[in-house]
């Protein structure tokens, strides 16, 4: 029964489906779109190329891995075969002493060439016999407003900026010669005091499928693996807003780089473009990780089984802020420091419980192992996996292709191309296989994260409070409405009913922080909810609520002082169980 929930959710400003609705990113500023403790790549100018100018030695030469860490390499993959959900795909290497860019000469800085036209420019080079793709690690940064950075490798250019971070890696180049320049904003002198030290070098390998490090970029995927590019709208039809739509992570957790999946997800404000991007907690769960990522878009063959793409040319974004997660369902919400271009889609979602029964076929496009842009089919299980509790994960039997490591965090979609969920990983027998039938495949599931963290994809309205038949306003100070309260409702029995839920407010009896709602009848109430002020014990309002039915229905309240929104469902068919929740709502 799906129209009458469209309509009231229309009503309400919520909807749990249509207004996460996918969108095409036309044609806008792509102005940076972070927070200040994000760093962002920029695009406008080219560096001076001063390494090339002055002629400049390598400051510093790794031999090849193979060579001087042949033990990191075997390490290496013997993690990725036990733990391969998040691959590792590189290790650092220290460098002593580091290189430090500005301040008094030291043996270090000599390692840096200033430019003589213009003395606010430095560089300097590092080689890595045999490298895949490098980073560099900024420490104790100390960069003026406005300065500019350059990594670069032949005609693999990326710029970006650091001026309000302490620490980060760069963005990845191509190995084995990068070089990293850095330009001050004319007339500044601030290079009399240290500006950063690289004190660590970062190497990064593609894997195979057993996620051992490889010395190719060819794609090594066997088995029951898809390339995506074998497969179309008659197949998915959802398919071409996907491809636009995920990503390719690498990021440096504090264990060492890890890849990962994810995928942009839109917002149900109209009025708002925003990069937000969902992956798994277990991928990214810290702030420091977000904005250490790369993401990295439209990595794909340029046929079926066909050539991968120049990496110089591949579209990408670094650095992102952590909005929201939730470890109960492995969710995490990201915010992209922009768009890599204009032709981005916003995927969007359904996150009504219910809407995936036993039978319904889902759709995934990942990037296993790292490789490029992969297709799988799953069917929702009639059984729950026995790894995770079926209300927050959504456990599916394996139909076409697999996933492997490297797909933590992709996405799964109905056929409409809408999020459902991310994927956790497998369960099984078999865990490791990703290919193996006697596994489940299990995402957490949207309807769970939600609940949880799902407001920030939700308008904030700060509008007031107005009571009506279907609205219920508490109190927090006397007679001041301010929290919000409706109920839709909706069952497939008798063809297919549903409505708003019809409030009852308790305060003619002297009860201001809560109230009743009916469905059915004003003589059969179905609901309790009441919100509390305890921000004297933990900084928070609790929200509360007790139900006597077993039809689906979705409680939603909005604190009208801060716009945000707490949202608890019930599945139809299943006798709702009540939620006491000491976090509701901030007080500050």
């Amino acid at each position: 029964m799906r129209v009458l929930s469209t309509v009231f959710w229309t009503v309400l400003f919520a909807s749990l489906a249509l207004p996460g609705h996918t969108q095409r990113v036309e044609p806008l500023d792509l102005a940076t779109l972070a927070s200040d403790q994000v760093p962002t790549l920029v695009r406008s100018e080219q560096p001076l190329r001063l390494v090339e100018a002055e002629g400049l030695e390598a400051a510093v030469s790794f031999r090849s891995a193979a060579e001087a860490a042949p033990e990191q390499l075997a390490a290496l993959a013997a993690r990725n075969r036990e733990t391969p959900w998040t691959p590792a795909n590189g290790f650092s290497r220290p460098l002593a002493p580091s290189i430090r860019f500005g301040g008094e000469p030291t043996l270090a800085s000599r390692r840096v060439a200033r430019s003589a036209a213009n003395a606010s420019t430095f560089a300097t080079r590092v080689e890595v016999d045999g490298a895949w793709r490098v980073r560099l690690h900024l420490n104790d940064i100390s960069l003026p407003e406005g300065a500019q950075l350059w990594i670069y490798s032949g005609d693999e250019v990326v710029q970006f900026q650091a001026a309000h971070v302490e620490s980060l890696w760069t963005p990845s180049v191509a190995g084995p010669d990068v070089r990293l320049e850095v330009q001050l904003p004319a007339g500044d002198r601030s290079d009399a005091r240290e500006l950063f030290r690289i004190d660590e070098v970062l190497e990064l390998f593609p894997l195979d499928a057993s996620g051992a490090p490889v010395v190719t970029t060819e794609d090594v995927s066997t088995g029951c693996l898809r390339d995506a590019s074998c497969y179309g709208t008659n197949r998915f039809p959802g398919i071409d807003a996907a491809r636009g739509a995920v990503a390719h992570i690498q990021y440096v957790s504090p264990q060492g780089p890890r890849i990962c999946t994810g995928t942009l997800i839109n917002d149900a404000d109209d009025s708002t473009v925003i990069p937000y991007f969902v992956t798994a907690y277990h991928c990214i769960s810290e702030a420091s990780v977000a904005g250490s990522a790369e993401f990295f878009f439209d990595y794909r063959t340029n046929g079926c089984n066909g050539a991968l793409p120049n990496p110089a040319s591949i579209p990408r974004v670094f650095g992102a802020s952590l909005v929201a997660t939730s470890p109960e369902s492995d969710h995490a919400l990201l915010r992209l420091s922009g768009f890599p271009d204009n032709n981005r889609w916003l995927l969007g979602w359904d996150a009504r419980q219910g809407v995936t029964p036993p039978g319904t076929k889902l759709y995934r496009v990942s990037h296993p192992m790292g490789f490029p842009q992969h297709y799988s089919e799953t069917t929702v299980s009639s059984i729950n996996a026995p790894c995770f509790d079926s209300a927050d994960y959504l456990s599916q039997d394996r139909g076409l292709g697999g996933t492997l490591g490297g797909s933590s965090g992709s996405a799964v979609l109905t056929s409409d191309g809408l999020i459902v969920g991310q994927l956790f990983g497998l369960c099984g027998s078999n865990p490791t296989e990703g290919c193996s039938n006697e596994n489940w495949t299990v995402d957490g599931r949207l309807s769970a994260s939600f609940q949880r963290v799902g407001w920030p994809l939700l308008p904030r309205n700060t509008s007031s409070c107005v009571p009506s038949g279907s609205t219920l306003c508490i109190d927090d100070g006397p007679g001041d409405r301010r929290f919000e309260v409706n109920i839709v409702w909706e069952s497939d029995r008798n063809g297919g009913i549903g409505g708003l839920g019809q409030a009852i407010g308790l305060k003619p009896i002297g009860i201001s922080a809560g109230g009743l709602f009916w469905f059915f009848g004003a003589s059969n109430p179905e609901v309790l909810v009441k919100v509390l002020n305890a921000c004297v014990i933990n900084n928070h309002y609790w929200a509360f609520f007790s139900a006597g039915t077993d039809v689906a229905f979705t409680l939603r309240i909005r604190d009208t002082v801060t716009g945000l929104y707490w949202l608890r469902s019930n599945a139809d068919l299943s006798s709702a169980l009540p939620v006491s929740d000491i976090a509701a709502f901030p007080c500050s």
